[in-house]
């Protein structure tokens, strides 16, 4: 059984709270993590957040409340009888923070809201190939490569599809198929059965050129430069 279908967004209000975050720093994301089981009607009826000591509580209690929320259509059973089924599936939160402004008499609380939820195998372990030897070199560089799989009932991938626009390097390529092909994630299920599904990743990978020294520049002058 191929749950493709059920790897999309599921629609959420924008929703936002207080956050204590530093001031002055730009806004950012984070992914939060969670496993959902949806009963026969297709309401979640359990939420559990992975890594949940990592969050505020506060922060926690309103994702949860959130995802609570949550309904999908209705998934058949594996036996084709057409008969309503349970699923759990892992959900990626995409939490879009804004911190707040510096502590002054006008100072702004920070902001965090939910950016998007969307249903899909959670990874159980990430891996990253060996860097390929050939970008950078001579100049900055950055480039992004989607990479898609199905999972096995285990969920280790099969053969690495790879999608790049034109220009991204073989071997970047090759380093994505590579990296992907490493992971591990959390079957599907429906019935408690896990079943086969299709996951899809986004890498992006960037190298820097760093200016070497010149040790012939006096060191307060270097200093001024770095200021």
């Amino acid at each position: 059984m191929k749950l493709t279908a059920l790897a999309c967004l599921f629609t959420t209000s924008l929703w936002a709270m207080p956050l204590t975050a530093q001031p002055g720093s730009a806004p950012y994301t984070v992914d939060l993590w969670a496993t959902l089981l949806f009963d026969t009607s297709g309401q979640a009826s359990s939420v559990k957040v992975r890594d949940s000591g990592d969050y505020p509580p506060a922060l926690l209690e309103a994702v949860q409340s959130r995802l609570a929320q949550a309904r999908i259509p209705p998934v058949q059973a594996l036996d084709g009888s057409g008969r309503p089924a349970t699923f759990q599936s892992g959900v990626r939160v995409r939490l879009a923070i804004t911190p707040g402004t510096a502590e002054s008499a006008d100072a702004a609380p920070g902001q965090v809201r939910i950016a998007g939820l969307r249903i899909e195998p959670m990874p159980s372990q990430r891996y990253a190939a060996s860097f390929p030897p050939d970008i950078g070199r001579g100049a900055d560089w950055q480039g992004r490569v989607n990479a898609s799989c199905m999972l096995d009932t285990q969920g280790r991938c099969g053969p690495v599809q790879i999608e790049a626009v034109p220009g991204i390097p073989e071997s970047v390529r090759r380093w994505a198929r590579a990296s992907l092909a490493g992971w591990t994630f959390e079957p599907q299920r429906v019935d408690d059965q896990p079943v086969p599904s299709e996951v899809r990743v986004s890498f992006t990978l960037e190298a820097k050129q760093l200016n070497p020294q010149d040790f012939r520049q006096p060191k307060w002058d270097r200093l001024m430069m770095q200021r």
